[in-house]
């Protein structure tokens, strides 16, 4: 298995030698220098190895056939960890043509503060993933994961793959776009903001060898090339979310929410008022989800529950002509001489 860092939390001083006891330093277990994020007390750090381990069992505890892989170091501190997993037994043959979109499952945790502990859900064919502003469940850095909240994360996650995203595929598959609609398309896509022109001009050379009839095609080709050519998986799942959604905007999928019907209800209702009614019947409340479900692209239904608040950001002041200060909000941390040094800590520990 990959080797994964153990991180700690350390105690932080100012340059006066006095502790700083409302926070700590999130590091590397080893190697205090090689430090993660500022953190309040009530910090609970999860440990990566202790998150793929509760994944793995939750997973085989639910006797579910599925590949789990770990990428753990894509951002190069291994600050971060990334596990994708794929359930080939869940799928859905969206053009009965024997391809599966199979369910697709990621997992992330961070020492860093870049992200608490989150199941996304969406699905893949092949290498291909198939991007969905799908079910988000969060897990605060406030206490230890659980086989047994992993294991309803999981549940709610193959719900939501069985109940709207198949529905979802099925949906664009029905909806008509052209070629020339498609091609269209592709040249007003370039201007959305944070889009890569290099990564939309692969995806019209593409549509180009094709023969585009209706908006799932144009998606497998998007998902395609962005997943293929993507320079990491931050920016695979950026760009995936940038393009599809300018996608949706532009091709509403036809009578979405009149698929859906949740499970014990007799007829067609919203996403949102089926996420809360599953909600309802829920008793595990260590991962409420909220009330005021915001709208996803397409109906698809969004569970973003928010993560402990951060920190505030960490600042460069100078005090004096040799005296520069690394401060959180209003607090100091800690005073070098050289601005240089200051800024060091500073990227170390942002």
């Amino acid at each position: 298995m990959t080797t994964m860092v153990r991180a700690k939390k350390f105690r932080v001083f100012d340059e006066n030698g006095n502790e700083l006891k409302s926070y700590k330093n999130v590091a590397n277990e080893e190697n205090e220098q090689e430090s993660f994020s500022m953190v309040k007390n009530g910090y609970h750090v999860i440990q990566h190895e202790d998150v793929f381990n509760t994944v793995k069992e939750a997973i085989e505890d639910k006797n579910l056939n599925a590949d789990v892989r770990p990428h753990c170091d894509y951002k190069g501190d291994g600050g971060r960890l990334h596990i994708e997993a794929t359930f080939p037994d869940i799928s859905v043959d969206v053009e009965n043509n024997g391809i599966q979109a199979n369910m697709f499952c990621t997992y992330d945790n961070s020492y860093d503060g870049t992200t608490g502990l989150r199941l996304g859900v969406g699905a893949k064919i092949g290498n291909t993933v198939l991007w969905v502003e799908g079910a988000r469940y969060y897990h605060k850095h406030t206490k230890s994961v659980s086989v047994v909240e992993f294991e309803k994360q999981l549940e709610k996650g193959i719900k939501a793959f069985q109940d709207q995203i198949k529905n979802h595929f099925k949906a664009m598959f029905q909806t008509e776009v052209s070629q020339a609609a498609a091609e269209d398309f592709l040249i007003t896509a370039m201007e959305v903001k944070g889009v890569s022109k290099k990564y939309v001009e692969s995806i019209q050379s593409k549509v180009k060898q094709a023969t585009i009839r209706n908006k799932w095609q144009l998606y497998k080709i998007v998902c395609e090339v962005i997943t293929k050519e993507a320079s990491s998986i931050d920016v695979r799942d950026r760009q995936l979310k940038a393009v599809i959604g300018k996608m949706h905007k532009t091709f509403k999928s036809k009578n979405l929410t009149s698929l859906i019907t949740p499970p014990e209800q007799g007829g067609a209702v919203t996403l949102n008022e089926a996420a809360k009614s599953w909600d309802k019947k829920e008793d595990d409340k260590s991962i409420p989800l909220i009330d005021d479900v915001p709208k996803a692209p397409e109906g698809i239904l969004s569970l973003e529950i928010p993560t402990s608040p951060l920190p505030p950001k960490l600042t460069v002041k100078r005090l004096a002509k040799r005296k520069f200060a690394v401060m959180q909000g209003d607090t100091e941390l800690r005073v070098f001489k050289k601005h240089k040094q200051a800024q060091k800590f500073l990227n170390k520990a942002a």
